[in-house]
């Protein structure tokens, strides 16, 4: 049974990591137990320097982003600006976003988080773009499962501390999906890309999505590893693999279709069958069962954001 999260008021904040988090977060993240209160308190002054946005400002919230700057106040409320300009840049990707809109996506078995952590504690999350039917539903709805599934891990402080790593099963993943890509992303950017189609869109939508993931979402993604790509991959990366982040490029991994090689990374006592492991076959059901728990809390979340009429009338209790 799922525990829904309540936001508590302004310095009730009590942290549940462990003595040996607790030493990784100060080794790492530069946090320091005696001071965690102070500086939740000087990020959340800084929210008034953008009176144009509703934040939420809860400490749990608010130290999701001190932790992913290494606690430098100004690189925390740089992100969480990001955070909302995002969802008011994307309303497609973000209007909506809520488990119960998204139980589809889950149904194919195409995005999904496991239960267990991997050997360093990190959560695993599954993506499996082969899979996807663009006759039943928009690439739009993966992107929201996507980014709901990290929210949703982000609210747990050793997934904070520890970070996620991601498997993208590209199994069945060619053409036919990257011709599905191009409209979501590409009247956005320049195409910078050498004439072939298929490695211009892929690129224009990995590297939207990385720049979300890594400029407005405060998670550490310690890991990404891709297994069953195609063989023109290895093409398509070469050229994607220049504009991504010096710390992102060292934590990218191919393994074609060797599962040792994933297992070198991710022990297999914690992957699903398919990947060679020893649990069972991966299903999304038990994560969209997860999920489904907290729409109301995800309602609650979505009623921030940079104030139109609407978000005015519910930031002032009208």
């Amino acid at each position: 049974m799922a525990e829904n999260i309540t936001l508590l008021p302004k310095g009730d904040f009590v942290s549940s990591l462990s003595p040996q988090l607790v030493e990784k977060a100060e080794k790492e993240l530069n946090e320091k137990t005696q001071w965690r209160q102070r500086d939740i308190d000087a990020l959340r002054d800084m929210l008034d320097k953008r009176r144009d946005i509703y934040f939420r400002s809860d400490d749990a919230f608010l130290l999701r982003f001190l932790r992913a700057k290494k606690f430098d106040y100004d690189r925390a409320f740089q992100m969480l600006v990001n955070y909302y300009e995002v969802k008011k840049s994307y309303p497609d990707i973000y209007r909506d976003m809520l488990p119960s809109k998204l139980q589809e996506v889950w149904e194919e078995n195409l995005q999904g988080a496991l239960s267990c952590r991997d050997n360093e504690g990190r959560r695993i999350i599954i993506l499996r773009p082969g899979r996807w039917n663009a006759a039943k539903f928009s690439i739009i709805k993966i992107i929201k499962a996507n980014f709901l599934t990290v929210e949703k891990l982000l609210e747990d402080e050793e997934t904070q501390v520890n970070g996620v790593v991601i498997i993208i099963d590209l199994s069945g993943f060619g053409f036919y999906h990257a011709t599905q890509l191009g409209p979501v992303f590409a009247k956005k950017v320049t195409s910078i890309f050498q004439p072939c189609f298929w490695f211009r869109e892929v690129n224009l939508f990995l590297l939207q999505l990385d720049s979300i993931l890594q400029n407005a979402m405060p998670v550490r993604i310690k890991g990404i590893h891709y297994i069953n790509e195609p063989r023109i991959f290895d093409a398509l990366f070469a050229i994607l693999r220049p504009f991504l982040k010096e710390k992102l490029k060292q934590r990218i991994h191919v393994h074609g279709s060797d599962y040792s090689s994933l297992h070198d990374y991710i022990p297999a006592s914690v992957l699903p069958a398919d990947y060679g492991g020893d649990q069972a076959e991966y299903s999304s059901k038990e994560w969209m069962d997860y999920m489904l728990q907290f729409e109301q809390e995800f309602i609650e979340n979505n009623k921030y954001g940079i104030l139109d009429q609407e978000l005015k009338e519910i930031a002032h209790g009208e």
